[in-house]
């Protein structure tokens, strides 16, 4: 029997409705697995955080959210935490990313932590984050330490004058994120040759809210 239902909801920006809308998704999942709900909202920022951080009052008592803001988290660097806590070890270099050798052999522990399903969607959204730097030494890691995940993960996307690759992780992020693509802005993406924009389009497609967000 369930002891702890979580409820994670992404926000990148302020959303006056939220506060209206939470407390039933609550509601209806407790009624559901039958045991205790937490609502957990994670932000880009500490100044949205402090927003959604507010009880919610519901008249006979209250929702408190807790609210995680992502430019918080340090990038790990310790291995057997990366491996313990994949998820949050991708977070945090996504959020707050770094060239630092150590954080990013932790990132390379963490993606081979997650199941192969799970390891594609989060690779595509911490590495559409990383300097050029970052990326050659993460793919140096990988050669050394497993080169067929590393052909597999890094290698596809990430090879440097490849459009076409960087298109796909643009593509690939903001699937993972859930943001919806017309057919006119994905043919912009995949027919861009441009890699000075198309660098600028992976590193908007980790905040934008909207997909035609990239170019503006």
């Amino acid at each position: 029997m369930p002891v702890l239902g979580i409820i994670t909801e992404p926000q990148n920006k302020w959303d006056p409705r939220k506060p209206y809308s939470w407390p039933c998704y609550v509601a209806n999942i407790r009624h559901r697995i039958k045991c205790p709900i937490a609502l957990l909202v994670l932000t880009p920022t500490t100044a949205l955080a402090r927003r959604y951080s507010a009880p919610i009052d519901l008249g006979c008592g209250e929702i408190r959210p807790l609210v995680l803001a992502l430019d918080t988290l340090e990038p790990v660097t310790d291995q057997s935490v990366a491996a313990a806590h994949p998820v949050l070890t991708v977070l945090a270099l996504a959020s707050n990313p770094t060239d630092d050798k150590a954080a990013l052999e932790a990132l390379f522990v963490a993606l081979k932590s997650l199941d192969t399903s799970a390891s594609s969607l989060y690779s595509d959204y911490v590495l559409a984050a990383l300097s050029a730097t970052a990326l050659s030494s993460l793919e140096e890691i990988m050669t050394l330490s497993d080169y067929e995940f590393r052909t597999e993960l890094i290698g596809r996307p990430f090879r440097e004058g490849e459009a076409k690759g960087r298109a796909e992780a643009i593509l690939g992020v903001l699937d993972s994120r859930g943001i919806a693509v017309s057919d006119r802005t994905r043919d912009r993406i995949t027919g861009s040759t441009d890699l000075d924009e198309l660098d600028l389009w992976v590193r908007r497609a980790v905040r934008v809210d909207r997909a035609e967000d990239l170019f503006g």
